[in-house]
C-alpha cells in the first residue's frame, strides 16, 4: 500500500506545483485532488495527507493526523481517539514512510513532513517527495513547492509507518 502512496506523491509533484505561482487551490481542484485545512495545499503536512487521501488512506488519519508533526507524535490531545501510526526507527525508514525531519533541532518530534521514497543508503540518505520545501521540481528546475529531494538521517527526529487498518 506504500507503493500507492508514493504514486499519489509523486503525480502531485508531476503537476509541478510552484510557490510563487500562487495558483496552488486551482490546480488541486482542477485535478480533483481536494486539499486539507490551509489555503496551501503545498503546504508539507498537507501535501501528504492529499496524497494519502488520494492513495486510500482513511480521512480522519489523512486530514487530522498526518498535516501535524505535534499530533503524529501523540502531542495533541484531541487526536488521541484516532488510530495512531506505528513509530519506526530512522534507520529503517521504508518508501512510503511518513517521516517528521528536525534540521534546526527545534522540536524534538519534527518541524516539517515528509515522505520517504527509498530507504536510507549506505551514507545515511534517502530521497523524499515534500511541500513547502526547496528542492527539484518536475519541471527540472531548483525552487520552492513540492519537490524531490535528499535528507539525512541525522536530521530525521521521527518516522511512521501506516497499518493496514488506516487504509479504506
Amino acid at each position: 500500500m506504500s507503493i500507492k502512496l508514493v504514486g499519489a506523491a509523486e503525480a502531485i509533484w508531476a503537476g509541478d506545483i510552484h510557490h510563487e505561482d500562487g495558483d496552488h487551490q486551482s490546480l488541486f481542484i482542477r485535478n480533483e485532488w481536494g486539499w486539507a485545512y490551509t489555503s496551501d495545499p503545498s503546504y508539507c503536512g498537507h501535501f501528504v495527507a492529499v496524497a494519502a487521501r488520494m492513495a486510500g488512506v482513511e480521512r480522519d488519519v489523512a486530514y487530522f493526523i498526518l498535516p501535524s508533526t505535534a499530533r503524529l507524535a501523540g502531542k495533541v490531545e484531541s487526536a488521541n481517539h484516532l488510530k495512531p501510526l506505528a513509530d519506526v526507527k530512522p534507520e529503517d525508514i521504508q518508501e512510503g514512510d511518513i517521516v517528521c525531519v528536525n534540521p534546526t533541532n527545534e522540536k524534538p518530534y519534527g518541524t516539517h513532513i515528509v515522505l520517504a521514497t527509498s530507504a536510507p543508503d549506505e551514507r545515511g540518505y534517502y530521497s523524499t517527495i515534500e511541500g513547502n520545501s526547496w528542492g527539484k521540481r518536475a519541471d527540472g528546475s531548483n525552487g520552492k513547492g513540492v519537490v524531490k529531494k535528499y535528507r539525512r538521517l541525522t536530521t530525521t527526529a521521527r518516522a511512521y509507518r501506516l497499518k493496514e487498518s488506516q487504509w479504506k
